[in-house]
């Protein structure tokens, strides 16, 4: 991945996980700043590219029900509407950075580093919230979000707590209900359990 960012960036870790997390970003924010779009890397010298869709990311925030949100939603969701409230989609570019991570981490056999798939299953839900926040109806950022979602699932599967609460919890109904409307209920079954 580093062959893809100049020499000398600054998106470099100590462990190959933290690196090609961080390398994503870098990759994702060259390929932004190309095309004058949202670009999210996704291995295999391929990326998605979407559009801003018309929500803010204290939307998204004030949107994701109680029960999934984890660990990483108040930095991600909360604080760093400091710096990307105007763009909803950095939940895109976390999501794929830690898509990235997690397969590096599944391709290493490192035993450690757990959290970085609990993580990407957190963003595959608050994905969703961004695209329900805004009642996305848009072909192209919902591909771009399904894409994503089969990837994290492939790696991670959807035993995780944030999946779980999605497909149980009370005040997760309505996004579900949307989730199946927008991606069909054989996809949502297939890919998400519900």
């Amino acid at each position: 991945m580093q062959s893809r960012l100049p020499a000398g960036n600054v998106y470099r870790e100590a462990d190959i996980v933290g690196c090609v997390h961080e390398s994503t970003h870098g990759i994702n924010a060259r390929l932004r700043l190309q095309y004058h779009t949202p670009c999210f890397y996704v291995l295999g010298g391929k990326a998605l590219t979407c559009r801003e869709p018309v929500v803010l990311l204290s939307d998204v925030a004030n949107s994701t029900p109680l029960s999934v949100r984890g660990d990483v939603y108040r930095l991600y969701l909360v604080k760093r509407q400091r710096y990307w409230n105007a763009q909803p989609t950095y939940v895109l570019d976390e999501f794929s950075a830690y898509i990235n991570g997690s397969k590096a981490r599944k391709a290493e056999k490192i035993p450690g580093r757990q959290e970085t798939v609990q993580y990407m299953q957190e963003f595959i839900v608050y994905s969703l919230v961004m695209l329900y926040a805004a009642e996305e109806s848009d072909p192209v950022i919902i591909g771009a979000v399904q894409a994503l979602v089969e990837e994290a699932v492939k790696v991670g599967g959807i035993r995780g707590p944030p999946l779980i609460a999605l497909r149980t919890s009370q005040d997760c109904r309505k996004l579900r209900e949307y989730t199946r409307k927008v991606f069909t209920p054989h996809w949502t079954a297939t890919w998400l359990g519900f």
